[in-house]
């Protein structure tokens, strides 16, 4: 229970600092410039595929180096990661300087290249930094690293608009990355490795290079309505339409915190052993239970978001039909990640391959279908991606560790319900919506209190 604590204290604190300081930017500087930082963030989102490939090995092969006492291997593989990383988030600060001079004459885009410098370094640290706590299982450090790193840079942003306006935004991101990269290095040092093991270096590329190959499809499958929307609609369309996404990130913290980054190396510790009975059972479990909570958050959202934006950003009024889609976007898009990690420990990498390309398919069709209903339309066909991807992968998933048809079914049926819930009491009248949903959303909700006693017993 405490470690549940140290993860929300650690993601909730940060990401509502950030999410609140990113609200108060937007507002000063409007939706336009707000479609150029989304414009920028999408080289973010790519470059962190590259990262991915050492960072996934991390995640996964050092849990499992452990599991089964390897701990030279496992301290080895995490000094390799360290240095990488390293070398990566320095030399792809290139692109960003390229792309500030190549948008030159189009101011907004020119600082945001030069603010996705800092975006870029900042997420890639603190990201590394998130998953080497967590593989330790040290939640205390996890929590009050990632708070330090976020609060810091989120303040210097703030100081640097309110001081400058965009300019400030970007001398301000540059020089919290010089300082956090001075925390990083001093927190963690030099991590020396002991040998340049060969094996070492096979294992890392071996299981990271598909994981991220899995991640790309991931990014183009999430990142597609962007796309659309550069190609077929205009910038400050763009920062609409990245509103709502800022709403929804925030969002699928919820239920992360309370599954995949406390229960994830227990799940992979499992995998090893071929204990894919407890390993089921704990995700189904997890699962259910961070997305009755994620339901209601959601809706709540949903019901407050137009009074909200227009008291808050005025400016972006334009964004509230497309955001109440995204936000419903949350419930599936974290329904996928838990049960992708039965096929990443399970080493049936081809499988996720193959279902991140399927929905990729779906994604184009839906966003080239919907695209003449505005951004509105392209919210509405990502909802409908990511409701197909999701039940794919647990379908598949599930079916590999030969889990009967008639458990999908039944699992499928339940995790689904409160999703289709909240989808309904959004657009319905709430009375009405809450009148037909309320026996369902009783039977879940004790379905719910008999998972959360087994899921507290996992998390301990």
């Amino acid at each position: 229970m405490r470690n549940v604590f140290y993860i929300f204290f650690s993601d909730f604190g940060s990401k509502f600092l950030a999410f609140a300081i990113s609200l108060y930017i937007r507002r000063i500087l409007g939706p336009s410039f707000a479609g150029a930082l989304a414009f920028v963030n999408l080289f973010v989102f790519y470059l962190n595929v590259l990262y991915g490939i050492f960072r996934n090995s991390l995640d996964r092969e050092v849990p499992i180096a452990e599991g089964n006492g390897q701990i030279q291997m496992a301290q080895d593989l995490h000094a390799m990661v360290y240095w990488v990383i390293l070398a990566l988030t320095t030399l792809s600060s290139l692109i960003f300087i390229w792309g500030s001079v190549h948008y030159w004459n189009n101011v907004e885009l020119r600082y945001a290249f030069l603010i996705g410098i800092s975006l870029n370094a900042i997420g890639s640290i603190s990201t590394y930094l998130r998953i080497s706590f967590k593989v330790s299982r040290n939640f205390k450090a996890l929590s009050l690293h990632g708070l330090v790193i976020s609060v810091f840079s989120q303040i210097a942003y703030l100081i640097g608009v309110l001081s400058l306006n965009i300019a400030g935004y970007a001398i301000s991101g540059l020089i919290a990355v010089g300082v956090i990269v001075f925390y990083y290095l001093k927190v963690y040092r030099l991590r020396p490795i002991s040998a340049v093991n060969l094996n070492n270096i096979k294992v890392i590329l071996s299981s990271g290079i598909p994981l991220s190959i899995y991640s790309f499809i991931i990014l183009g499958l999430t990142t597609v309505d962007r796309l659309f929307i550069i190609y077929y609609f205009d910038q400050k369309s763009l920062g609409y339409y990245a509103l709502g996404l800022l709403f929804s990130a925030v969002l699928v913290m919820l239920p992360a915190a309370m599954s995949t980054t406390i229960l994830m190396p227990k799940w992979f510790q499992w995998a090893a052993k071929e204990q894919w009975d407890k390993l089921r059972l704990s995700i189904l479990r997890s699962t259910f239970v961070a997305l009755f909570f994620t339901a209601a958050a959601c809706q709540v959202l949903i019901w407050i978001f137009p009074f909200l934006i227009e008291q808050v950003l005025p400016d972006f009024k334009e964004s509230v039909g497309c955001s109440k889609i995204l936000i419903l976007t949350v419930y599936w898009t974290f329904m996928f990640q838990p049960f992708s990690v039965i096929l990443s420990a399970n080493a049936k990498y081809f499988r996720l391959i193959v279902c991140g390309i399927v929905a990729i398919v779906v994604g184009v069709i839906a966003n080239y279908m919907m695209v003449r209903y505005g951004i509105e339309g392209i919210a509405l066909a990502t909802l409908i991606t990511l409701f197909v991807f999701s039940n794919i992968v647990f379908v598949v998933s599930l079916c590999s560790i030969n889990c009967g048809f008639s458990q999908i079914l039944y699992w499928g049926v339940l995790i689904n319900s409160f999703g289709f819930v909240l989808l309904f009491v959004s657009y319905t009248k709430i009375t009405l919506g809450l009148l037909f949903s309320l026996p369902l959303l009783l039977v879940l909700f004790v379905k719910d209190r008999l998972f959360l006693r087994d899921y507290m017993h996992d998390i301990r």
